[in-house]
């Protein structure tokens, strides 16, 4: 097995990575006319300049470089002289580099690409939600050269896998390591919002309410963290045996210290005692932990937009994490779902993730009820208004219609 490896544009991440199988590093600049799936506060300040350091020093590792354009809209700005002219400035830009590779969420920008930039190979993005094999073999058609499949939705449904992989000869990926929601229902919006958020010419101001809303659940139910699509090590041999290609690691914007033992773990197929070291949390970030006041203030400074003397309630959601999924209770647990268990019946019919969860995690110093709670008081000031609002005790819980 392979790996894809996001890149934290730190010069001592390629050194961290020597000796692992490691067939790419991936990442995008905090702000490009194209957007990616992640917003530039999670990435940091990166110019043009560092990114040509760091990308000579990835193909001086014998490394290849791809570059996200995975933003699932463009706000319709392609569709102007300027817009056409932006999007040849960054694909020469990138050529320019050294980038051989592209990540892609829209079937027109691939298309756009093979016409016009042919020497860069176009992957299709996780975001295009690949969960069919008509759907890849679609993408294959327009000229693809790999497939990230849908994290959302089909990671742990071997049959659909074997069928996907009987339909196209092209390269197939999973994500590894990512905590989404299975079937979630922000999954489309979420990645718009972090399109607009990634975008020059757009504002980088953004309240991600999609992710809020998916860690209070996933703290208030506990199941949800077994029924994410992720891949243990130890059971990557079950998709190299129905032909996945590649494992792609997330998340761009970690130190290297977090990233490193995550590329490690999957390369000696070992998992760590507790399996939330393998997952990206806002205490393995690197705005986390050195940008600070200064990227606060860029990306948050708005008070037009939002109050931000509410906004700092943000800040208890990342303080601290306190969740233990122990690894060694997880052996085996991989097998029903081998038989085929998730598609013949609902998760809350079945009850099996929720017995895997009762048994293999645990949340330390009443973690679980004080987040849950800060949670709800985040989400109850975005859904009343208040977020949005310096008048006192304003509250926008009701609208009602007026009748004759």
């Amino acid at each position: 097995m392979q790996y894809s490896v996001p890149t934290n544009w730190e010069m001592d991440l390629v050194p961290a990575l020597e000796g692992l199988p490691v067939a790419e590093l991936y990442g995008q600049l905090p702000r490009d006319f194209v957007g990616g799936g992640r917003a530039s506060l999670m990435i940091g300040g990166v110019s043009r300049r560092r990114m040509r350091a760091h990308v000579a020093q990835v193909l001086g590792a014998g490394l290849r470089f791809n570059y996200v354009l995975n933003a699932t809209t463009m706000a319709n700005r392609e569709w102007s002289v300027s817009g056409q002219r932006k999007l040849e400035s960054l694909l020469a830009f990138l050529l320019d580099t050294g980038v051989g590779r592209v990540t892609v969420s829209i079937p027109y920008l691939l298309e756009f690409i093979k016409r016009r930039a042919p020497d860069l190979e176009v992957m299709v993005s996780t975001q295009t939600m690949v969960a069919t094999p008509d759907r890849a073999r679609r993408w294959e058609d327009l000229g693809a050269d790999g497939i990230t499949l849908s994290v959302l939705d089909v990671q742990r449904d071997f049959g659909t896998l074997k069928a996907i992989r009987g339909a196209v000869d092209l390269p197939l990926q999973l994500i590894g390591n990512l905590l989404c929601l299975q079937g979630c229902p922000a999954g489309s919006y979420h990645a718009a919002l972090n399109a607009h958020a990634s975008q020059t010419g757009m504002s980088r101001f953004v309240i991600d309410y999609c992710t809020f809303e998916c860690n209070r659940r996933r703290l208030a139910h506990p199941e949800e963290i077994i029924r994410a699509g992720w891949i243990r090590p130890e059971d990557q041999h079950y998709y190299e045996e129905i032909g996945i290609d590649r494992i792609k690691l997330v998340t761009r914007g970690m130190t290297t210290a977090a990233l490193a033992p995550i590329a490690k773990a999957y390369a000696d197929r070992l998992s760590p005692a507790n399996l939330m070291d393998l997952f990206p949390t806002p205490d393995k970030m690197i705005v986390a932990s050195r940008s600070g006041f200064w990227h606060l203030l860029r990306h948050f400074a708005h008070p037009m937009r939002v109050n931000l003397f509410r906004l700092r309630k943000m800040k208890a959601l990342a303080d601290r994490r306190e969740v233990v999924i122990d690894s060694a209770k997880l052996n085996g647990f991989l097998e029903p779902f081998l038989a085929g268990r998730c598609t013949e019946m609902d998760c809350e019919t079945c009850g099996y993730c929720a017995a895997v969860a009762r048994r293999a995690i645990r949340f330390e110093n009443g973690y679980q009820e004080q987040t849950v709670h800060a949670h709800d008081e985040m989400l109850d000031e975005i859904l009343s208004g208040r977020l949005f609002s310096y008048g006192a005790n304003r509250r926008r819980f009701n609208i009602s219609s007026k009748k004759d």
